[in-house]
């Protein structure tokens, strides 16, 4: 277990994808998570299709390394548990809409006031002030807002939907940098801090090169049409025969001429800049040349230069490569007898096979609330009331 963040012990209130996931990455690293969830369900994401068993995929794959502590949060003793739990945990990440947190007893300043040092990261998707705060949004509305959508899709469908919440993963990473960033700063100045995190901010950062050039043409780009997108020979995906395709980045000349001199066509050397269209006559050269062998025949081929192609693999083939399984980044974790695919947080990877797999609702209730000082009889009582479950 790496112990970069041991020390670090959070209250988790987040729930389904980016809040989970930061605080997985924190787990991964040694921070002690507490994932707080309420007795009549907990998150969402437990019950989200598709399932193992009677839990969700995904909940199984962001909570990892975690405890669950299940408590009613409307209720005052519940509130009162967590106050008690200050006085062992110094960090909370929650991901309620702005304003919720205070309603219920637990924002910055009433936390604060229990411990002065403490690190509160509020997640929302439009932030706690401005004109759009605790309006509700998910990651297709967030990639829409930053302009991301715009330059996503193709120009004969417009914007398409991306395979991935990348919205959603972005804002867990600079969760789990403001949490690293404020940690920091505490252990040298012995202040705390509250940091408003909006994923609409953490998307538009993401869309920061961009941004600046948009602004500076005073002209946005469209599906396509800048080189990065697919607008040029050289960076760009092409199937093969077999229905497959190859992801060619070479925008580097040397790279392009290594791609050209293993497709036969030393011609087109010079020409990696070209139009990447169906007019152009070069761009239909290196398209008829990749469908004429399969994927497998051209990552044979490509896997003896250095050209900056690779194969577009599926999901169960990238987690069966030979790179990540050498750098320790594909592991396992037993879910009732059934083994399931962990991929590891990317720094200092190779525990992957010794995750503790994600808890059940309330799996951890007793023991936490033992750590604020309650006995068992005490315990007892919250359960039998409804303000806990174990």
């Amino acid at each position: 277990m790496r112990t970069y963040f041991r020390g670090l012990k959070i209250l988790d209130f987040t729930r389904l994808l980016p809040g989970p996931y930061a605080t997985q990455i924190l787990a991964d690293l040694g921070a002690t998570v507490v994932k707080i969830e309420s007795p009549d369900g907990g998150d969402y994401a437990r019950y989200l299709p598709p399932l193992l068993g009677d839990v969700g995929f995904m909940f199984h794959a962001l909570n990892r390394n975690k405890r669950s502590l299940a408590l009613d949060l409307k209720n005052p003793e519940a509130v009162e548990a967590l106050k008690r739990l200050l006085r062992h945990y110094d960090t909370v990440i929650e991901s309620f809409r702005s304003g919720v947190m205070e309603r219920l007893g637990l924002g910055y300043d009433a936390l604060r006031a229990v411990r002065g040092d403490i690190i509160y990261i509020s997640l929302s998707g439009y932030g706690a002030t401005g004109p759009m705060a605790g309006r509700a949004g998910h990651d297709l509305n967030l990639e829409a807002l930053s302009g991301m959508s715009s330059v996503i899709g193709r120009k004969d469908v417009g914007p398409v939907v991306p395979g991935v919440q990348v919205a959603d993963m972005a804002s867990g990473l600079f969760i789990a940098m403001a949490a690293a960033s404020a940690a920091f700063r505490r252990a040298t100045s012995g202040e705390g801090a509250y940091i408003d995190l909006s994923m609409a901010d953490a998307t538009l950062s993401m869309m920061s090169v961009w941004a600046t050039e948009a602004g500076t043409k005073k002209v946005a780009p469209g599906y396509g049409e800048e080189i990065l997108s697919g607008a040029s020979l050289c960076y760009n995906l092409y199937e093969t025969k077999d229905g497959r395709h190859m992801a060619v980045g070479a925008l580097e000349p040397k790279f392009w001429h290594a791609v050209c001199g293993v497709l036969g066509a030393e011609e087109l050397c010079e020409e990696g800049f070209s139009e990447a269209i169906p007019e152009n006559p070069r761009f239909r050269r290196v398209r008829e040349i990749f469908l004429s062998k399969t994927q497998s025949e051209w990552t044979d081929l490509f896997s003896r230069v250095n050209a900056c192609v690779e194969p577009v693999l599926r999901l169960d083939e990238a987690a069966e490569h030979a790179l990540y399984r050498a750098r320790g980044m594909v592991g396992t974790m037993d879910i009732n007898g059934q083994k399931l695919i962990a991929v590891d947080t990317p720094i200092d990877p190779g525990d992957a096979d010794s995750f503790t797999a994600a808890p059940t609702l309330g799996a951890n209730t007793r023991e936490i609330l033992r750590e604020a000082g309650y006995e068992d009889p005490e315990v007892d009582r919250l359960v039998e009331k409804g303000v806990a479950k174990v």
